[in-house]
Formats: structure tokens, C-alpha cells, sequence
């Protein structure tokens, strides 16, 4: 090959051979993203936890903070804006491998989008690795942001297709970041819900409690009071966690039939040569595994989304388990089945 041939092809190749790789590979467990190359920390540097009071003000400030960036997130895509997720520029200078951060907290090695920044990044792997110790109206917060988050990316991913775009690393590094906290939450609410025999069951119990106290009179703190107020609580806890549970299977079911698309997939994979991520399209497999092992009786499978979740697979299995490159996903899929 002559040297202006190779000059040529590289140039016609050169969207793909120049993308960079992705900063946020699928980790092997939460914990793995205080690690390089995350890095993240337990907590933002800045996150004040003096006592209780001061502690949870700091969670729902972090809250606050995604729901800020998703109000941003919503104006880009009136705009029809995907500068937002271009590379913000950092790591580019004074990179250091080490893991160290700058004046302002911030690793120097990080390379993420403007729009899916490290900060934002921290803010979601505190809130969704402390999230069973958030208050339940905090953490229903927390997810309902959170999937507002991933069900904005998917419209994002469509408007691109729809009008041809490729998406970049960037969004694909942001889709992933979002989708394996989306993902991981859902793991620790399926987890709290088969430990918690309130939860498991629904509330009913919560709810007869609640109901045969709804007529008892007196005005002190009796036991009795403070076991129907307690049922109370506990009811509006189960109840709070079935909506969280039915809006994240919702929100996964959502983005899953929309990456499995192949008029959509081949916007979001074209720029990394074609070959989709199997660590991505695999989450929706792996959570529907653990929400199906949850439905033992009809009632279980209707409170746990069992149907949605034999959508995810049969969308993942038509998208991504054709030939021979399939066959891992096929192997999962059937696993979960």
C-alpha cells in the first residue's frame, strides 16, 4: 500500500480510530470505583457530616445537585444541544496516574463530559452506595432522579438517531455511569426487599395495623398508639419502596428496548467500530436474573415487574444474542430464563 493510499484510508476512518476509550468501564462491584480509573471517593470532600441532622441536610443537598443536572439535561435536549456531552478537557493537563487531585478536590486524571462530570459522578456513588441509610423520602428522591436521569439519555439516544447523529464517548460513558447506578439500586432494593418481611409482603400487615387503630380513641402514648402510628410508618415506607421498585423496572425495561433497537444501537455503537459494550447491554440481563428470582407466586411476580422483566431479556436476546457474537449473550440470557 502506497503511503498517500494509507494517508487516505486513515483519514476516512479517522471518527473511528480517533474515539477515544471510554473513562467509565462497567467496575465489577460499586466499591471498584474508589479505584483507578474512577478514583471516586466514600464522599465529597466537601460533604459535612458533624451529626445527624447536618448528615442527612448534606444527602439531600447531593439530591439537590442531580436534580439540578438533570434540569440541565432537559434544557440540552430542547436544544437539541450534545456539546454537553463532549470532553470537558480535564486529565488532559498535569495527568497524574496516582490518583492525586487538585486544590479543588478533582482528580487530574479524569476525562469525563461536561455534562457527566466527576462531580456529578461522586455525587450519584455516595448517594447510591449510602442509599439504605437514607431516609425513605430521600432515597425515593434519589431514584426517581435517577431514572429521570437514564429515561432523558434514552430520549437523547433516539433524537440522535432520528436525525442521524453519531454519539460520542461521552454520552456513551454517561448512559453507562447512569445505567450501572441505576442498576446497583436496584440490586440493594431487591436485596432489602427479601430481607424485609414488611416489604416482602406488601404492607398488608402494616395495613391491618394501621386500619383496626383508625377508630381507638385516647390522646396519651399508649403502646398500642405507638404501634398503630409505627404501622403507619411502615406502610407508607412499603408503599414508598413499591413505587421506587416499579418506576426503576419501568425506567431499565424503557432504556433496554430502546438500546436493543438496532435503528438506534448502531448510533450509539458506530463510533466505537461497531462492537457494542457487553458489559453495558448486559446490566438490564443481570437485574432481570435478580428480579425474576424474586417472583415465587403470582402475587410476588406482580409487585416485582416479572413481566418486565422477561421484556428486558427478549429485548437483549433479539438486539445483541444474534450469530456467532451473540453467544454470550444467548448463555446469559438462558441462565436468567
Amino acid at each position: 500500500m502506497s503511503q498517500s493510499q494509507s494517508q487516505s484510508q486513515s483519514q476516512s476512518s479517522s471518527s473511528l480510530s480517533s474515539t477515544p476509550k471510554s473513562t467509565f468501564p462497567i467496575p465489577s462491584t460499586l466499591s471498584d470505583l474508589e479505584s483507578h480509573p474512577y478514583d471516586l471517593l466514600p464522599y465529597p470532600i466537601d460533604f459535612a457530616d458533624d451529626d445527624e441532622a447536618t448528615r442527612a441536610s448534606s444527602f439531600l443537598q447531593l439530591v439537590q445537585f442531580v436534580e439540578d443536572g438533570n434540569a440541565e439535561l432537559a434544557s440540552g435536549m430542547r436544544r437539541h444541544d450534545m456539546s454537553m456531552f463532549e470532553n470537558n478537557g480535564a486529565g488532559d493537563h498535569n495527568d497524574d496516574r496516582n490518583g492525586n487531585r487538585d486544590q479543588e478536590g478533582m482528580l487530574m486524571s479524569m476525562s469525563m463530559s461536561m455534562w457527566c462530570n466527576e462531580e456529578r459522578l461522586q455525587a450519584l456513588y455516595t448517594l447510591v452506595r449510602k442509599s439504605a441509610s437514607l431516609s425513605f423520602k430521600t432515597r425515593s428522591r434519589l431514584i426517581a432522579a435517577l431514572c429521570n436521569s437514564v429515561s432523558s439519555l434514552g430520549i437523547v439516544l433516539q433524537n440522535a438517531a432520528e436525525n442521524d447523529i453519531i454519539v460520542g464517548t461521552g454520552y456513551r460513558d454517561a448512559l453507562s455511569a447512569h445505567l450501572y447506578m441505576l442498576y446497583t439500586i436496584m440490586v440493594f432494593t431487591e436485596s432489602h426487599i427479601k430481607g424485609n418481611k414488611q416489604l416482602n409482603s406488601g404492607g398488608g400487615n402494616a395495613a391491618g395495623g394501621a386500619g383496626a387503630g383508625a377508630g381507638a380513641g385516647g390522646v396519651s402514648a399508649t403502646p398500642a398508639k405507638k404501634k398503630r402510628n409505627g404501622a403507619r410508618v411502615e406502610l407508607n415506607e412499603a408503599q414508598t419502596t413499591q413505587v421506587s421498585r416499579e418506576l426503576c423496572t419501568h425506567t431499565m425495561n424503557a432504556i433496554t428496548e430502546i438500546i436493543s433497537n438496532a435503528a438506534i444501537s448502531s448510533h450509539l455503537w458506530r463510533s466505537s467500530r461497531g462492537v457494542p459494550s457487553t458489559d453495558v447491554i448486559m446490566l438490564p440481563a443481570r437485574i432481570a436474573y435478580t428480579i425474576l428470582e424474586s417472583c415465587t407466586n403470582v402475587t410476588q411476580t406482580k409487585m416485582a415487574s416479572g413481566k418486565m422483566a422477561l421484556d428486558m431479556l427478549a429485548n437483549i436476546l433479539f438486539g445483541y444474542g444474534r450469530g456467532k457474537s451473540g453467544e454470550g449473550v444467548r448463555n446469559t440470557v438462558v441462565t436468567a430464563l
